[in-house]
């Protein structure tokens, strides 16, 4: 068991940092990009990541911090592992920027349309908000058009078209990219926590199947949890004190949910991390007995998972 609780430890530090990368289909021969980035404002290394990617990415609101990063990663990939670091995830969204921004597709499959009448100028990250509620999707603009005034009239216009109307007045163009997304750990388990247990196992064996999928090297899990843990230690110690309470108090709420579900899925919760144990009981034990009893609130939540 004490394997066990090194090895989930260091994960959970990793996932309060955000440096663990999302589980996704990978193969060896997968083209990989380089990612290094040291106290890089996010707004930055998001523009520089979507410059590799060859997509338009627009840092959402809320989403702030800088990113340290040094890690090879899968070209699929790269975009989400730079978003982790701010506790952010990049979701797809039509994205209003200016034609020497644009990058990537500008067709959009979609019978909706919208209603909205702007009579008094209006900027167009505003006017894209008030057209995304009626569109249904997520709608931005670049920080290079967002100030830009617009007006409109649309009556029951396709939102393809409305979308052109507003680029034309604007002087811009729109094609499809991402949002950075800000993420809400405590809310996101608290709609997890009240969905019916099928539901939760459904979803949970959902990202189980992914992550039966992925292919972690031994290499990319050491650097993950190497930058993880340099971050985490550069921390103040009353900020590390309440890192650590906050994931221990998860962790007893993610053991108590898991507790509830048939034995089938608690056995592969607890087989989906085996292969990770290897690489953070390494880690772990190199850690000092004063770092080792820092995590010990974490150690003894995830004795639960038992």
């Amino acid at each position: 068991m004490c394997d066990r609780r090194a090895c989930v430890t260091l994960l959970v530090i990793g996932l309060l940092l955000g440096t663990c990368c999302a589980f996704a289909q990978e193969t060896e021969e997968a083209e990989k990009v380089a990612l290094s980035f040291k106290d890089t404002p996010i707004q930055e290394a998001a523009q520089q990541v979507g410059d590799m990617i060859e997509r338009v990415v627009v840092v959402g609101e809320g989403v702030q911090g800088e990113v340290t990063l040094h890690v090879d990663v899968p070209v699929a990939l790269a975009l989400r592992t730079v978003a982790a670091t701010v506790s952010s995830y990049p979701a797809e969204a039509v994205i209003f920027c200016t034609e020497a921004q644009a990058c990537g597709a500008a067709e959009l499959k979609t019978d909706k349309s919208v209603s909205l009448e702007l009579a008094e100028e209006t900027p167009l990250s505003d006017a894209a908000r008030q057209l995304a509620k009626q569109g249904g999707m997520r709608i931005a603009a670049t920080p290079a058009v967002a100030a830009t005034k617009v007006t409109c009239e649309f009556e029951d216009t396709p939102l393809v078209e409305a979308l052109d109307g507003l680029a034309k007045q604007a002087e811009c163009t729109w094609v499809q990219g991402f949002v950075l997304v800000k993420v809400d750990p405590d809310k996101a388990l608290e709609n997890f926590s009240k969905l019916p247990t099928g539901d939760q196992e459904r979803l949970l064996n959902q990202g189980l199947d992914a992550l039966d999928q992925a292919k972690v090297t031994p290499g990319q899990m050491d650097a993950m949890l190497a930058q993880g843990y340099q971050r985490f230690r550069g921390m103040s110690p009353e900020e590390r004190k309440a890192e650590i309470e906050w994931a221990a108090a998860r962790i007893k709420q993610l053991s108590a949910l898991l507790h509830n579900m048939n034995p089938e899925t608690q056995s592969r919760v607890r087989a989906a991390i085996a292969p990770m144990v290897e690489r953070g009981v390494e880690f772990f034990v190199h850690l000092d007995a004063a770092e080792q009893a820092e995590l010990m609130p974490i150690m003894n939540a995830i004795s639960t998972l038992e």
